[in-house]
């Protein structure tokens, strides 16, 4: 009685069997080695009967087309890893201010006024105004709880509440951080900030930490490659998912300058001492190398 089975190999195929056999790995490594056989024969030593009509038509034009050699390419897949350590050489200061009041108008007259009074004050330190640059920025309203008379908890309008995140960016220098610090204290404004130190060319760093994922792949796979007695090939693909690089180091945390007497004397400065470690960053890419005797 005839009995039929369908497998996958990359492929469908039907295949009759004249009389039951046992399915090994030996059939599925005969199959790939002489798919275009019309008889197939088993290490059992029965016959398999496999037409050509039976295969999937475009699938067979494609593995007619290379004459099956993609079935039996050798390839070894290793994933390097690469490593930088960047020395940064650019300082990011964030600026946040907030500021809450009775009606929307107010609000955002009250935010516009601090952040024109910030970009005086960095004009005046030589920078320009639109260097000042803005990252986020929202006005929502606020709530608060209390509990009514009898005993329910309720909720009243408190005000709106407006934030506002800037960023400035300017070469590491320990002189010039300290100078806007201190402007930044004695201005009427109190903002919180972040010292940020990063690369000025991150794109640069990227290609030389790509380049040394690639050669950390190839100095493995030539190791795993002599180990098995064969020769490293060529390349075959290259497997690379771009994700983004944090190019920040953060010695100090966040800080609040609290408004101190306004001063106009603008040789003033604070005494910074601040030396960054450097970066350190990591990714990886993923080859694959053909194999040659």
């Amino acid at each position: 009685m005839k009995k039929k089975l369908s497998f996958m190999i990359g492929l469908q195929v039907n295949i009759d069997f004249v009389m039951p056999v046992r399915i090994s790995t030996g059939i599925f490594f005969a199959l790939k080695c002489r798919l275009f056989s019309d008889h197939l024969k088993v290490p059992s030593g029965y016959t398999h009967i496999v037409t050509r009509k039976e295969i999937i038509p475009d699938a067979f034009r494609r593995l007619e087309a290379d004459g099956g050699r993609s079935m039996m390419e050798r390839t070894i897949r290793v994933t390097g890893k690469g490593k930088l350590s960047v020395k940064p050489d650019m300082i990011r200061l964030r600026i946040n201010i907030e500021g809450m009041y009775e009606e929307y108008d107010e609000t955002l007259r009250k935010s516009s006024d601090c952040v024109e009074i910030l970009k005086d004050l960095i004009e005046k330190l030589g920078y320009e105004r639109k260097e000042l640059k803005t990252l986020y920025f929202n006005i929502d309203t606020e709530y608060e709880s209390y509990q009514a008379r009898d005993k329910s908890w309720k909720r009243r309008f408190k005000g709106y509440k407006y934030v506002h995140r800037m960023k400035l960016e300017f070469p590491a220098d320990n002189k010039r951080l300290g100078k806007i610090l201190y402007a930044l204290a004695h201005c009427s404004v109190s903002p919180e900030f972040t010292i940020e130190y990063t690369v000025a060319d991150p794109e640069k760093s990227k290609n030389e930490l790509l380049g040394a994922a690639v050669k950390d792949s190839q100095a493995k796979a030539s190791v795993l490659a002599e180990a098995a007695g064969v020769n490293l090939g060529k390349i075959i693909n290259i497997d690379y998912s771009w994700g983004e690089i944090d190019f920040v180091s953060r010695p100090l945390q966040e800080m609040s300058l609290r408004c101190c007497e306004p001063e106009e004397c603008e040789s003033a400065s604070y005494d910074m001492d601040i030396e960054p470690d450097d970066i350190d960053i990591s990714d990886t890419v993923t080859v694959i190398w053909g194999l040659e005797d």
